[in-house]
This record gives C-alpha cells, sequence and structure tokens, in this order.
C-alpha cells in the first residue's frame, strides 16, 4: 500500500511527464510552422528551465536538497569515471565534423548544450533526488528498482511529442539500463552533481552526431558500459548495507 506522500510524488512525475510531452509536442508544431531551428531550441530551453524549477521545488518538499548534494568525494568518482572517458573520446572523434558546421549550427549547438544540462538537473534532481528519496524508507532494491522503474516510463511523454512507437520503446528500455546504473551510483557518491553533468553531456553529445551526420558509435558501448557498472554496482550498495 502506497503511502501518501508516494502518491504524491507519483502524481507530481504524472504531471512532469505530461507538461514535457505537451510542450515538446507545442515546441515541435512552432517549428512545423516556422522552420526556425534557433526558435525551436530556445523553446527547448524554456522547457527545461520550467522543469528544473519544478525538480528543485519537489525534491525540497519531499525529500531532502542538502542529502542529494553533500561533499563529494573525488575517490568516489572512479564509478563513473569510465562513462567520461567514454565521452571524451567520441568527442574528440566528432571534432572534425564540428569543424565544417556553420554559425547557425554552432549557435545550435551551444543552446542545446544548456538544455542538455538542465534536463540532467530536472531529471536527476526528481528521479534521483526525490524520487529515490520517498521509496528509499522501503529498503534501496525497491527505491532504486522504483527510480529506474519511474524514469524510464516517464519518456512515454514522448509519444506525446510525436516520437515514434519504436524509438520509444527502446527509449523505454535504455533508460531502465541508465536508471539502475545511476540509482546505486547516487548512493555511492551521496550527491547528484557528478551523474547531472555527466547526463547533460551524454544527451548533449549524442545530439551532436544527428547535426553532423555522423553514425552514433557511442550508444552501443555506453549500453554496455552502463549493465556492467549497474550490475557491479547494485552488488557493492546491497553488500554494504547488510
Amino acid at each position: 500500500m502506497l503511502k501518501r506522500k508516494e502518491v504524491k510524488i507519483l502524481l507530481v512525475i504524472l504531471i512532469y511527464s505530461l507538461f514535457s510531452g505537451i510542450m515538446g509536442l507545442l515546441a515541435t508544431k512552432v517549428y512545423q510552422s516556422t522552420q526556425n531551428v534557433l526558435v525551436y531550441h530556445g523553446l527547448l530551453l524554456l522547457i527545461q528551465v520550467g522543469l528544473s524549477i519544478i525538480s528543485i521545488y519537489e525534491l525540497k518538499k519531499y525529500g531532502h536538497l542538502k542529502k542529494s548534494f553533500q561533499k563529494i568525494h573525488f575517490k568516489q568518482l572512479i564509478w563513473i569515471l569510465p562513462h567520461f572517458i567514454l565521452l571524451i573520446i567520441t568527442l574528440i572523434m566528432l571534432l572534425p565534423g564540428l569543424s565544417q558546421l556553420n554559425n547557425q549550427a554552432i549557435q545550435v549547438i551551444i543552446i542545446y548544450g544548456i538544455t542538455t544540462i538542465l534536463i540532467g538537473v530536472s531529471e536527476e534532481i526528481l528521479f534521483r533526488g526525490a524520487v529515490l528519496q520517498v521509496f528509499e524508507k522501503h529498503g534501496l532494491p525497491k527505491a532504486m528498482f522504483i527510480s529506474a522503474a519511474v524514469f524510464s516510463l516517464f519518456h512515454l511523454s514522448n509519444l506525446i511529442s510525436g516520437g515514434d512507437i519504436s524509438s520509444v520503446v527502446l527509449q523505454l528500455i535504455f533508460t531502465f539500463i541508465f536508471g539502475l546504473f545511476t540509482a546505486p551510483l547516487v548512493i555511492k557518491q551521496k550527491s547528484l552533481l557528478p551523474i547531472i553533468l555527466y547526463h547533460g553531456l551524454w544527451d548533449w553529445i549524442s545530439n551532436l552526431y544527428s547535426v553532423t551526420g555522423l553514425p552514433n558509435t557511442i550508444s552501443m558501448y555506453s549500453q554496455v558500459l552502463n549493465v556492467l557498472m549497474a550490475i557491479l554496482l547494485w552488488v557493492i550498495v546491497l553488500r554494504s548495507k547488510k
């Protein structure tokens, strides 16, 4: 039986998801009518500003903001270091394609970079902050699983904003795996900052493939890494709590 606080945070996520999907659809409609890519990405940026504010408010209301942003112990960063190395290698590989872009494309990349950092802020604060803390009373395994599952289901909102079913189904799988990796990572690191930064950079660099027209080679390696690190971190976190 879900407690009142747990029901409330799930309702917040439902509203958050609907807002994200509807505003994403609105941004798409504006782009279709104006064909102005800068306006489109500007709208996406404003949407993420709103979602970030909602997430911070909900964490302060249902969780503990300080608990999610404790002092970073740099020895704990080893658990996410392989992911950052993969991002750096990918960015180096993309540099030749990026150097050939025109000014408008560069402006889009900069705006989208800010947007993806805000995506990292809003989603990590809500799902690895508020949700994880609210359900932690049920035990870490349930809390980590619920956090990953709810994060995955949130991406159904992309159907509202125009995503095709096959792409969204794949996204549900990949985001669930990502959630299984990041939930124990946050518990281990006691701070959302490293995963916020990684999440934002991951989304940004993934988008650079579509901008440059190069094939996306990072996704497969990243998913394998997520699975391996998720298994390792689950074992470590669960053993430490015995």
